[in-house]
């Protein structure tokens, strides 16, 4: 997923990847995206130029990181999920609102258009009041770069 977010980071008017640190892969990432490659968390969390941390490690690192972030008043969007028990999950949204900074738990259907309306229609109260819904979907490469929405 890190490769995913630099791109999408790449379209961003308001964001620029700055440097990549962890994983077998985040030194190609780096070279491929011309950004810094950090030997490890610390030294990616310490720099002055970064606001805001993309964490998308394994699932069982997230709450270590995603602290470590708070910690130093860095923004942060992880991937789902968030942390592997409610009590790191806890301690994470505690961490963030004391340090006031933002955190986002990506989940790819949250930036889509469909999804958005269909949130607006619910919500409206359109389709009266919702007890149950079932969701299945059909993953099909498109072409077409409207279909994901513009990420902002």
């Amino acid at each position: 997923m890190g490769r995913t977010h630099a791109e999408a980071i790449r379209h961003l008017e308001d964001a620029e990847l700055v440097a990549v640190a962890g994983g077998t892969r985040a030194p190609g990432l780096a070279a491929d995206y011309g950004v810094a490659l950090c030997a490890d968390d610390a030294e990616l969390l310490d720099r002055a130029d970064l606001d805001a941390v993309v964490i998308t490690t394994p699932q069982f690192a997230h709450a270590r990181q995603a602290l470590a972030a708070a910690e130093r008043g860095k923004h942060i969007f992880v991937e789902k999920p968030m942390t592997t028990t409610v009590e790191d999950a806890d301690a994470t949204i505690e961490a963030c609102a004391r340090r006031g900074v933002a955190l986002s738990v990506g989940y790819h259907q949250r930036f889509r258009d469909v999804p958005r309306a269909a949130r607006e229609v619910v919500r409206a109260g359109e389709i009266g009041r919702v007890h149950t819904i079932q969701f299945s979907q059909v993953f099909v490469m498109y072409v077409d770069p409207a279909f994901g929405g513009d990420w902002s």
